[in-house]
């Protein structure tokens, strides 16, 4: 297990190995938290429920933390609490880019039942016994439709590499939930704007899905040798068809900050066609890991498809 915070974010900002992106998904590993709450599917497709989930997943947290990481502060212990491990910003790799909170969560349906399931990457699995006993009595804290959920199983396993295939001629990315992509460069969002049905930007996708890996590599105790511009150069010189759009906005409540904040995204199905040997890796990864802004509520979760 990760040493004090310091060591943590130590082994975060100097990784042991450098990796290419091409041997990366062999050598990632992950594990996987499922929560079953009876008759509960229909929140599945109300964005955010997720992040209610999230929340009472972070209070349970507390319970086992530290007064310093309750505080929003650098957890002092050895190893450090699993609330500082997956609710505090670690270190920034970059002045504009920071290591991302090495988990996503999903809902998902089975039958009329709700399945909340929660990833956790790289050794931020050694919090992964801690983490699934918070979520457990989480979702107990949850209501859906005026009642609280029921939790009736709750199971978890770890998973080592993910599989690649081999690049077809074309590839559909399904998003079942919302995609965010937030860009602080004025032009950059000019050409891609969130609500217009024919704006999808591959190349924005794959640049940011690019630093998303890259962060969450860190997990892995690796840097990520590859040429990123090069893979956005690519994916630009892609065909691409948007076949469906499906405009999302809603609110969700920060406990942090006390007040609603607006949210948007778009569940979109997107064609591709082309050279996509190249993109194979990164996409693979961000099936696991999601993309785009919010993952950690769940947002950017899609499904790589193969048309026939």
């Amino acid at each position: 297990m990760a040493g004090s915070a310091d060591g943590l974010a130590g082994r975060l900002l100097s990784p042991a190995r450098r990796v290419a992106l091409t041997d990366l998904p062999e050598q990632w590993f992950h594990s996987i938290v499922v929560v079953r709450c009876r008759g509960a599917r229909s929140v599945v497709d109300v964005p955010q429920f997720a992040g209610k989930l999230r929340g009472a997943w972070g209070e349970q947290l507390k319970a086992t933390a530290s007064a310093e990481a309750i505080a929003g502060g650098a957890c002092g212990w050895q190893p450090p609490c699993a609330l500082d491990v997956f609710f505090r910003t670690q270190g920034r790799i970059t002045p504009a880019l920071e290591i991302p909170k090495p988990y996503v969560l999903a809902l998902l349906a089975d039958g009329a039942d709700l399945l909340v399931r929660l990833t956790l990457f790289g050794f931020a699995t050694d919090w992964t016994e801690t983490a699934a006993e918070a979520l457990v009595r989480g979702c107990r804290t949850a209501s859906c439709r005026g009642r609280l959920l029921e939790v009736i199983d709750r199971r978890y396993w770890s998973e080592e590499s993910i599989p690649t295939a081999e690049a077809p001629a074309a590839l559909v990315l399904a998003f079942e939930t919302p995609l965010e992509i937030r860009l602080k460069h004025p032009a950059e969002r000019d050409r891609t704007d969130q609500t217009n049905e024919s704006s999808f930007n591959l190349a924005t996708l794959i640049a940011t899905l690019g630093n998303r890996v890259s962060g969450l590599a860190r997990w892995q105790d690796a840097s990520v040798d590859s040429d990123f511009r090069a893979l956005k150069d690519q994916a630009a010189a892609l065909d691409v068809q948007v076949l469906d759009h499906l405009p999302d906005r809603w609110k969700r409540f920060s406990r942090r900050q006390g007040q609603w904040i607006p949210m948007a995204g778009r569940r979109l199905v997107v064609m591709i066609e082309g050279g996509l040997a190249p993109l194979m890796p990164l996409l693979a990864i961000g099936e696991i890991c999601h993309a785009g802004s919010h993952t950690s509520l769940g947002l950017g979760r899609y499904a790589l498809l193969v048309p026939r």
